[in-house]
């Protein structure tokens, strides 16, 4: 008879921490926190990659070979008619919404980049900037969420292995400090 009391209080308890626990994650849920721990509500309201790898220009499997990821200056050059030097930017807090992906026109126009003494790609290489802000200089936990699933998704859809995927060096470091 003791047992079945303990067992109906213990039960008893972890159901209210469930209801009480839920009903917090319910209230703080739609708040992430500005900085700091990443914040998986946030993220999932912005676009999916799926989205943001579109284009309007015809998308040729064979086309693209290589992803190269960095971390700048998106529009180094300013008088480019093409826009940005890389096909896609991953903006920080500073510029817009944290981790939101954009495509450029080079992207939507299915345009080369040509190589330059800043990088070594080749004319067959997804470029893809992440915009860090001056202060902190490394990319924030959601741009690194977004960036990993903006290169899953090129990667599958063009067929490119992971061996032709570069990344900045210390990218797993993230917004740590």
């Amino acid at each position: 008879m003791v047992v079945e009391k303990r067992n109906a209080r213990v039960f008893g308890a972890t159901v209210a921490a469930i209801v009480v626990g839920g009903a917090l994650l319910r209230l703080l849920g739609g708040n992430p926190p500005a900085a700091g721990a990443f914040s998986l509500s946030g993220y999932y309201q912005l676009e999916s990659a799926e989205d943001a790898i579109s284009s309007r220009a015809e998308q040729f499997i064979g086309r693209w070979h290589r992803i190269e990821v960095y971390c700048g200056d998106a529009f180094a050059v300013p008088d480019d008619p093409a826009g940005p030097c890389c096909h896609f930017v991953v903006f920080s807090r500073s510029a817009s919404e944290d981790g939101e992906a954009a495509a450029t026109e080079n992207w939507q126009r299915q345009l080369s980049i040509a190589p330059n003494q800043t990088w070594t790609g080749t004319e067959r290489t997804i470029r893809i900037c992440v915009s860090v802000d001056g202060t902190i200089g490394r990319p924030t936990d959601s741009q690194i969420k977004k960036t990993e699933a903006v290169v899953e998704a090129l990667s599958r859809r063009f067929d490119i292995p992971t061996s032709a995927i570069d990344y900045p060096a210390n990218w797993w470091l993230g917004s740590l400090k």
